[in-house]
């Protein structure tokens, strides 16, 4: 159950991780933080497919890694942290709610 909701939620969990992390993120990276934030671990298939579909939105912008031959780590357009500052502005917001449902007990 818990990977069904991880899948049909995986954009708004994309875009909070990189709203909310580092910066640039690789797809395979995204793997192992959903495996470790929420213990489910999706195909590369279904990652890599989000990915494209929230670059063509442009939610996130894919970038080439220099020397590294297929490397391509994604970050936050303007469209898309403006997308998700409306859906994280309430605490109470789903979002948030749903990311507290889903956390792994530490």
């Amino acid at each position: 159950m818990r990977k069904r909701i991880i899948n049909a939620f995986l954009d708004v969990l994309v875009l909070d991780e990189l709203r909310t992390g580092t910066g640039e993120i690789s797809g395979y990276n995204f793997l192992f933080i959903l495996k470790r934030k929420f213990g489910v671990m999706l195909a590369s298939a279904t990652m890599y497919s989000r990915l494209y579909y929230l670059e063509r939105q442009n939610l996130i912008k894919g970038l080439q890694v220099p020397g590294k031959r297929q490397k391509r780590v994604y970050d936050l357009t303007d469209e898309g942290k403006e997308w998700m500052r409306g859906l994280t502005s309430n605490p109470d917001s789903m979002v948030q709610q749903l990311l507290k449902l889903l956390a792994v007990p530490r």
